[in-house]
């Protein structure tokens, strides 16, 4: 993604021939530059890592043979961050759930997501947006109707490292999160109308929120 921390160069000497560089000419953030991995991937799965994760130790192995014996467009398997604790709500769960209950936080917190590349191509990022992977992972959730947990901890989550996307993200730009707010809004209101109120309250609490920030806050 038009990085300037040395990064290709890094894995262009410590990998070789053995992985695929695809280098954007112009920064335009996580869900462009994860799009157009997807697009020229070859294979049947699509993991997604940011400069803060790593994979556990044989986790793609494992997860392949959970994705077998589940059919399945989207799998999500738990984290551990840097201070050693599970990131989500449910780590003893493991089982397929439907997109309702994936819609109305079933299972929150940070996971790794997999995605069957042709299914993740009907519906992308959002590209309007550098935030809000999630709104990918809804789409891609509502169209196959199911989603396979796993309590399988694939992914490292690196909390304290200083470039992390998160840390610098901390501090909230609230234009950015007004547009994922009503991005989300649109695309989900009438479905959290159906199903879970109480989020579509909170969803127009927080669009209302960095709305009247942006319009009244400098």
């Amino acid at each position: 993604d038009s990085s300037v921390d040395n990064s290709v160069e890094y894995i262009r000497s410590k990998y070789k021939t053995k992985v695929k560089i695809v280098e954007l000419a112009e920064n335009k953030g996580q869900n462009f530059a994860r799009n157009r991995g997807a697009e020229l991937a070859i294979g049947e799965w699509l993991v997604f890592l940011d400069s803060d994760d790593s994979l556990t130790e044989g986790s793609l192995e494992i997860l392949a043979r959970k994705l077998d014996d589940n059919l399945v467009d989207i799998l999500f398997a738990p984290c551990i961050d840097s201070n050693g604790l599970i990131t989500t709500n449910r780590p003893n769960f493991e089982g397929t759930i439907s997109y309702k209950d994936y819609l109305c936080g079933y299972i929150q917190g940070e996971h790794l997501p997999i995605h069957r590349k042709s299914a993740f191509l009907k519906c992308y990022f959002d590209e309007s947006t550098r935030r809000a992977p999630n709104i990918g992972h809804l789409r891609v959730a509502k169209k196959s109707e199911s989603i396979f947990i796993t309590n399988f901890i694939a992914r490292n989550y690196n909390t304290i490292i200083e470039d992390s996307l998160t840390s610098r993200l901390k501090n909230k730009d609230h234009k950015s999160m007004k547009i994922v707010q009503g991005i989300i809004l649109k695309e989900t209101w009438l479905d959290r109308l159906k199903y879970c109120p109480l989020g579509l309250i909170k969803n127009l609490a927080k669009y209302c929120y960095y709305f009247v920030h942006c319009v009244f806050v400098k």
